[in-house]
């Protein structure tokens, strides 16, 4: 499929328009460090320093690659200029830690992937975000298979299959409803 060379004025503004869209997704990861910290201060989960860590240093070198991949241009290379899909699986990837970290708070922390999945409403056709659940369903999954075996042998399987189950429903359903909001404002 042969590209369209764009004004260079458009692409400005485009780029202009992404990288105001990776600052929202930046105020997205603020508001989860938030919540979690207050899980630690209130006592539900007790959140080690290198959980806390790990959630900063990876929170912050994955938004400074975004916004170096716009400023540098370079994500016009990519077939998804905005890197919708990256960023939202990178967020879930993310999110995994604040999964392991706070295993009392798993329901908080899991509604918390919400906001950086309705980014992909601004983009992502049906099928695209049906993959998506697919591959966050699976990360999840992998954490929880792997926290039972290395971490917490103990831990309430029952609850966590329930949970987990429910929390790729929601998943589905947002994908859905995100991808017919996208299809209806490409219509219009």
């Amino acid at each position: 499929m042969k590209r369209l060379s764009m004004d260079p004025a458009d692409t400005h503004k485009l780029q202009k328009i992404r990288r105001h869209r990776l600052f929202y997704a930046v105020t997205t990861y603020l508001f989860v460090l938030s919540v979690v910290y207050l899980i630690g201060w209130s006592g539900i989960d007790d959140i080690s320093r290198e959980s806390w860590i790990a959630l900063i240093l990876v929170a912050l070198v994955g938004n400074l690659i975004f916004l170096a991949l716009f400023l540098s241009n370079l994500n016009l290379k990519l077939p998804d200029h905005s890197m919708t899909r990256l960023q939202i699986i990178y967020s879930a990837a993310w999110g995994v830690i604040g999964v392991l970290a706070a295993p009392n708070a798993r329901a908080l922390v899991l509604m918390l992937y919400l906001p950086s999945f309705m980014f992909g409403s601004l983009r992502l056709a049906r099928r695209e975000y049906l993959e998506l659940v697919m591959i966050i369903s699976a990360i999840l999954a992998c954490s929880l298979v792997a926290e039972y075996w290395y971490i917490r042998p103990d831990m309430n399987v029952a609850y966590e299959i329930v949970l987990w189950f429910c929390f790729t429903m929601i998943l589905i359903w947002l994908a859905l409803f995100g991808s017919y909001v996208y299809g209806t404002k490409q219509s219009l």
